[in-house]
């Protein structure tokens, strides 16, 4: 069947090693006169953010650092940060981190330019205006928000998200480089979040040709490059192609309206638990996509063949079996645990209703995924994870 689809990508992107020591272009081409520097703490005790402060320190540019994004970031961080941007007279916004700094950087200037307060904006289609200039860095290959229409943010026990293509940063420096010192564990799990993001724009009711091929595209380097990353952090090539299959996942995200189903689960585990957001997301994948499959098992089979996985002479579940089988088999190998147990974070068996109940909560996310999970099939998905 013929679709119609929109592309929504406002972001230049300047990719490679080395990608970062064009920021004073980037930043003059925006307007920006002073800058409020976004990360998190981890990220501030690195020598990355010297490596940033010291291009804007050569190039005469005035900063002001917040150096406060937690992850699953409060929208109290978000409008924090809006106070001392106000205070300072800064009037452009530069996150540099994974998702979450990426995230608050693209709040605060949506906000900033607006008249209202985050949650004003929550859902689809919200924001009134485009907010003042943003530029993204990515430290990690994984959740794709240097190029995506998407901000999220967490009040109380709940996840807002932005959708619309007005809070997409106006521009992305993707420089590999900065994600060579990464730790395997965290390579590992912003790794099975790249992947996730091409899988379930791959599986969507909101597929499209285009997503298609960006989505086969992604799964198939980081599929490739995800265990050589992990097994050895300085591999260039390696964290080359997995900078590349996040981007793309983030392009992909942006031509099917988001993630699905694994996504909404995890963000029980990410707004109930607190687990990180790529280790929540690789949790679920195995036995969500299993049932997931059944939504169209040709297309899941099509996944498979990206990845190499060979499903000649098996049938439909049979195929779909083999490749959850060989998702699991990826986990043992690059360190993730394969049950909520492993995450030593307190769940226990009466946690799950209360974890079903947040996950089908995600209706925006949940009504993506080709096969529609019914309650007690989430509930189900999450005893068998436990």
């Amino acid at each position: 069947m013929e679709k119609s689809f929109r592309f929504n990508c406002r972001t230049m992107v300047n990719f490679g090693f080395g990608a970062v020591s064009a920021l004073p272009e980037y930043v003059a081409k925006l307007g920006g006169t002073k800058i409020l520097l976004l990360c998190d703490p981890g990220i501030a005790s690195t020598p990355i953010l010297d490596t940033v402060t010291d291009i804007l320190d050569s190039a005469d540019i005035d900063y002001e650092l917040f150096d406060k994004v937690t992850p699953e970031p409060p929208v109290a961080d978000i409008l924090k940060a809006v106070d001392i941007l106000r205070e300072s007279g800064c009037d452009m916004c530069i996150g540099l981190g994974g998702g979450s700094a990426m995230d608050v950087a693209k709040g605060v200037a949506m906000a900033a330019g607006n008249d209202g307060k985050y949650e004003e904006y929550a859902g689809i289609g919200n924001v009134p205006r485009k907010g003042l200039p943003c530029l993204v860095i990515p430290t990690t290959a994984g959740t794709g928000a240097e190029v995506s229409i998407i901000c999220i943010a967490t009040k109380g026990e709940s996840k807002l998200g932005v959708v619309d293509p007005l809070i997409a940063a106006d521009a992305a420096l993707v420089d590999p480089e900065l994600t060579m010192g990464l730790p395997r564990k965290m390579t590992a799990e912003t790794g099975v979040d790249a992947l996730v993001h091409n899988i379930e724009s791959f599986l969507t009711v909101t597929e499209n040709p285009m997503a298609d091929a960006v989505t086969l595209e992604g799964i198939r380097r980081i599929w490739t490059y995800l265990r050589r990353a992990v097994a050895n952090p300085g591999d260039r090539e390696a964290r080359y192609y997995m900078a590349y299959g996040s981007l793309l996942g983030g392009y992909a995200m942006n031509l099917t309206d988001g993630a699905a189903s694994v996504h909404g689960l995890a963000f029980a585990l990410g707004t109930l638990f607190h687990v990180p957001h790529g280790l929540a997301v690789a949790m679920m994948v195995p036995r969500t996509m299993a049932a997931v499959a059944k939504g169209n098992y040709a297309k899941f089979t099509a996944m498979g063949e990206a990845m190499g996985i060979c499903c000649a002479g098996l049938t439909a579940p049979q195929a779909a079996e083999r490749i959850v089988g060989e998702i699991e088999q990826m986990y043992r190998d690059i360190g993730i645990p394969l049950n909520l147990r492993g995450l030593n974070v307190g769940i226990t068996e009466n946690d799950l209703e209360r974890l079903t109940d947040e996950a089908y909560s995600q209706k925006r996310v949940m009504g993506h995924s080709m096969y529609q999970l019914t309650r007690d099939e989430v509930l189900a998905i999450f005893k068998a994870a436990y």
